[in-house]
């Protein structure tokens, strides 16, 4: 569902989850991007599609030492935020975690 929107990813690397890890909403799907900014990683979840989050809601979901943005849009007719997370240093992969609303 959300590999169309990342660069350069299978959808074989994207791992589902459901659990009541932040925000705990509905079920969760999760990728790492190598080689890549977070600008560049969530070029495919612009406006006027895609919604910024708000500083504070974001922060609230990053580590002290982690960069972070996230996005509020739809895929498929579900509502779905997207995350990435970067270490500040720069190191690392791109995580990418996007959290769909349950369906009631």
């Amino acid at each position: 569902m959300i590999a169309p929107h990342l660069p350069s990813v299978r959808p074989d690397d994207i791992e589902g989850g459901h659990g009541c890890e932040p925000p705990e909403r509905g079920a969760s799907v999760e990728v790492e991007l190598r080689g890549t900014s977070i600008e560049k990683a969530l070029r495919g979840f612009a406006s006027p599609a895609w919604t910024p989050l708000p500083e504070a809601k974001v922060r609230e979901q990053a580590e002290s030492d982690q960069d972070a943005v996230a996005v509020s849009g739809r895929i498929d007719d579900r509502e779905v935020d997207v995350y990435a997370f970067q270490e500040r240093s720069g190191d690392g992969p791109i995580t990418i975690m996007a959290w769909f609303a349950d369906d009631d």
